[in-house]
């Protein structure tokens, strides 16, 4: 409607595939990238069969750097462009956007258990290790439980197997 009040501004970037190795370029700096978190890591040759190649889980994987299709390239991955945007302070990625993010509860599919020594925090890169450590901390002590579950469930039945075969 050329007489409205709201105009939609759409901007298209293209940026070279990121190199297999060791990457040394950006893309561009500066903008806000509005597409939701698993739409990273595509390239424009998976826009010719989204139905498939674009579709969960492959769409979430290949975003977060995991595992892409058979026959497909990486694009820029969700963690990769996230970290270049906190090394650089980027939009959406300075301190006094970190504080909001942590104000309006960080993750919210993290429980706030795993967040909490990391709710301090005065830069992105401390926050994130803060959340990687509340979470390795918490896997160790289930995967402690487990293991030890695991010993005296065997060590029981064993008991058991030998006190009913020894009769």
């Amino acid at each position: 409607d050329p007489h409205g009040k709201h105009r939609v501004l759409f901007i298209l970037t293209f940026a070279p595939r990121p190199n297999d190795r060791a990457e040394s370029r950006m893309i561009g700096q500066g903008g806000s990238y509005s597409i939701r978190w698993d739409m990273w890591g595509h390239t424009l040759s998976d826009l010719a069969d989204a139905s498939w190649k674009m579709a969960q889980p492959w769409a979430a994987l290949k975003a977060m750097g995991i595992f892409k299709l058979p026959g497909t390239n990486w694009g820029w991955d969700y963690p990769a462009v996230v970290s270049m945007r906190i090394q650089n302070e980027d939009v959406g990625f300075t301190e006094d956007e970190l504080d909001e993010f942590i104000e309006n509860g960080g993750f919210g599919w993290l429980p706030s258990f795993l967040t909490e020594e990391a709710s301090d925090a005065e830069e992105w890169v401390e926050y994130l290790v803060g959340c990687v450590d509340g979470i390795k901390s918490f896997l160790v002590k289930a995967n402690k439980v487990a293991v030890l579950s695991y010993f005296g469930v065997a060590t029981v039945l064993s008991i058991l197997q030998f006190l009913f075969t020894s009769r």
